[in-house]
Formats: structure tokens, sequence, C-alpha cells
């Protein structure tokens, strides 16, 4: 298992405070550690970039990192998690914008590792978490257990409603009907800050991963159902009712898909969904008024991840993984319009590409080799040049982009 940095960085602050003769081993207390939370502790206000914000978080280092992307350097590596020693895995963010506050899951990963994109993730049988930090000073305020194996976790515009699928490979494997492979989705309706409360919970479908929230109403939640080949719909204002729509007339068996739709994207107008499917290696379309699938699929030649969407809705630009390339579609055409293909080192594993404020920067997250730091790129997105770069946390995963926060509580 990996062991980050960070924790030795933990054994040397300790060690260095052993000043003098060694005690007797008797003459040592140990308070009891009781699973809460493991960096409660004072911290000073973050400095305030002038442009955007940026944050990630940093799977295998524990960790969320604070970017000032104008300046393109890191401001602060913080830790995070409820276990001090081993791995937590904060797996995605959600922000709160209005309140200044910050949602973190944790994914656990499985004690034995296989190979593979993602392979890490979907594997564990132990609870996750989901935590609430405020942004300044960056501070443990709330938290709650989740089902194992928590995804994609997202957070309305009024910070009312947070919501987090579940990339549950380990309860398909035990399971022995179709009932019993449906990973849940957890609702949490937050009052404010350090008032989280428990989540409700409705069964979604097979690997739930993706999900994007319908606006700023948040009333419904579409979500990318990876082992059951489907985009779900589900009622947040209501019932929580959920409704399955197949990515084809016909598809693969629960648990085995054929296209295995992972990452969902929300074009600006609300009309489409960007849908990219591990397995069959495409970018396909959801029609979000008439709840199906547009015909036609966009082969991109790898693994599809995270988009981002032109404005005007024309474009689309796609981190795609083995082999490692940024791709632009011609959304009216369904063609690639343009790709970038990274030789060793630029980019290992993209990731996530995300819009600065202002639209001009495009970000990409670089996952990396899981083992050294990762990196996000400033790129430019007519030529998809690498205007910059950061060096990022071990594995960095979600990255969230927003202005600066002057007036943020």
């Amino acid at each position: 298992m990996v062991r980050p940095r960070a924790r030795f960085c933990i054994l040397g602050l300790l060690l260095a405070c052993r000043c003098g003769p060694a005690e007797p081993v008797e003459n040592w207390t140990y308070a009891a550690w009781d699973g809460g939370p493991a960096w409660d502790l004072p911290r000073p206000l973050l400095p305030l970039p002038a442009g955007d914000l940026g944050l990630t978080s940093d799977t295998l280092g524990d960790t969320v990192t604070f970017y000032d992307l104008a300046a393109r350097k890191v401001l602060a590596r913080l830790p995070v998690g409820r276990n001090p020693i081993d791995i937590d895995g904060p797996h995605h963010l959600g922000l709160d914008r209005a309140r200044g506050l910050l949602y973190v899951a944790l994914s656990y990963p499985a004690p034995t590792l296989a190979a593979g994109p993602h392979a890490r993730h979907g594997a564990s049988q132990r609870a996750g978490w989901v935590q609430q930090w405020s942004l300044r000073p960056f501070a443990w305020l709330a938290e709650s257990f989740v089902a194992p194996n928590p995804g994609d976790i997202v957070v309305s515009e009024d910070g009312g409603r947070v919501v987090v699928t579940h990339f549950d490979l380990a309860r398909v494997l035990r399971a022995k009907t179709l009932v019993e492979m449906r990973a849940p989705l957890a609702l949490f309706e937050p009052q404010g800050p350090a008032q989280l409360g428990a989540a409700r919970e409705v069964p979604m479908c097979v690997a739930p991963h993706g999900v994007v929230l319908d606006g700023p109403s948040a009333s419904r939640a579409w979500v990318a159902c990876y082992g059951e080949d489907a985009v779900a719909v589900v009622d947040l204002a209501g019932t929580l009712a959920v409704e399955r729509v197949p990515l084809a007339a016909v598809v693969g068996p629960a648990g085995a898909p054929l296209f295995g739709p992972y990452a969902l994207q929300r074009s600006a107008s609300g009309d489409r969904l960007a849908v990219a499917c591990s397995v069959s290696k495409d970018v396909r379309v959801f029609d979000t008024s008439a709840r199906k699938m547009q015909p036609g699929a966009v082969p991109v030649g790898g693994v599809p991840l995270f988009p981002a969407w032109a404005q005007a809705g024309d474009r689309l630009w796609v981190p795609v993984q083995a082999p490692d390339s940024l791709q632009v579609i011609d959304m009216t055409g369904r063609t690639i319009a343009k790709q970038r293909t990274f030789a060793a080192g630029q980019c290992p594993a993209p990731h996530e590409v995300v819009w600065s404020s202002d639209r001009t920067t495009l970000w990409l997250v670089c996952e990396g080799d899981h083992v050294a730091p990762g990196k996000l790129l400033a790129i430019d997105p007519e030529s998809l040049a690498t205007l910059g770069e950061i060096e990022a946390g071990i594995y960095p995963d979600r990255l969230l982009v927003m202005p600066a926060l002057a007036s943020t509580p």
C-alpha cells in the first residue's frame, strides 16, 4: 500500500519533539482514539488569491490542495480524513459556495489493489464517510457515514442538497439478485455549518458514479449507471423516485456492461448530458427534456472521463486515458474536431477538464502514477497547448474552480 510522504512527516514531527533522555515506557500515557476526526486542529486563514481558487482531492495523499490558479502555485496542502495513519481516500469534492463549505467523500481502498484504471475504486467493503469542512479557516465541522465506495458528490447551488453516489463493485460480486446489486444514492439536506445530519438513501442502480443536478432548483439528479448501462433520473424534491433509461436497445447484463457510463457533464443550457462510457470507449448524449438517449456515439479510442462543454454547447473537451489524450468533439457533427495526444510524462492519466471562471482557460487534472504527485495543466482551449502547470498531490481526482473568496465567510 502506498504510504504518502505526509505520513513520514508526522513521524518526523513526533520524533523531533522527543528531546533529552528517553522516558521509561511505564511513564507514558496514551489517549484512546475514538475514530473521530483525525485533523480537528486550529488552522490559520489561507491567503486569498486575486483570481481563481482551485481545490483538488488527493486520493492517496489524504489531502485537499488549494491553488492560486492565476499565479499557478500551491497555496496549501492540508490533510483531511478520519485516520491519521491509514488511507482514507478523499475521492471527490462538493462545494457550497454561498456558505463557504466543502464536502469531502472518503472512499476507503480495498485491502488488495488490482491493476487498471480506477480498479482500486469500488472494491472496498468498508463504509464510506462524507465530511463537511469550512473553507476559511479550513476546519472540520461535521461528518456522517455512507455506504461503501462513495463515488461522485455534488452540492446544489443553495447548499441545501448534497448528493452522493456509490461506485460499489464489491456489492455486485457478492449479490445474488439485481436488487441486491443496486447501490444507493445518498441525499443530505444540511441546514448550515456543522448541521450535516443523516442521509436519506434510495436504491439507485448497479455501480452508479457520475452525478449532476438539474440547475438551481436541484429538484432532479442525473446519474451514470456504469454497471447497468443506463442513465438514472432521481426526483430529489419528492419521493426519490428513480427512472432508469437504457443507453441502447440492447445493453449488457447487470454487472457486465457493454457501455459502462461512468462520467456525466451537463450542458450550460441543461438540455443535454454528455455521457462518457468507459467500456465502449465513446461519448454519447442524453436528452434531458425527452429523457432518452440521442442516436449515435463518438468513439474516442480510450477511456473517456469528466468532460467540459463550450458555453454554446457546440463543442466538448474530453480527457481520455489509455492512450492519454485531450480531444475536442464537434457536438453538431459528432466528430473529433481536434486532438492532442500526450507524450510520456506530459499528463499521465487525464481525469477531468474544468473551465476557469472567465472561461478563457481549461484546467486539466492529470492523475499521474498514483505514487508520485500528479499535476494540473493550464490548457489553451483552441490550440490545446499547455500554458502552464502546477504540481498536485498524490492521485489528484476532483478539481473545483471558483473566483476569489474575498466575500466568502
